[in-house]
């Protein structure tokens, strides 16, 4: 992303009081335990690995989401 990397977007989002509700899902390749780990304790309401299957991406992402309404 120019200008901005996830994390900083996700950072400059719990910042705000107006998005620090929407739930984040990360999508990436870093996918050691521990890396999926900090995202996770940093807040985010999941993470997706890449390379992730394109036919399943949207009801991976509801399923998510329904989580973190609950």
């Amino acid at each position: 992303m120019p200008g901005m990397d996830g994390l900083q977007t996700f950072t400059a989002l719990m910042q705000n009081p107006q998005s620090r509700q929407i739930p984040v899902v990360f999508t990436t390749a870093k996918v050691q335990s521990h890396e999926i780990q900090h995202y996770l304790e940093l807040g985010a309401a999941d993470v997706i690995s890449k390379p992730f299957n394109a036919m399943t991406l949207a009801d991976n992402v509801q399923t998510i989401l329904s989580l973190s309404y609950d």
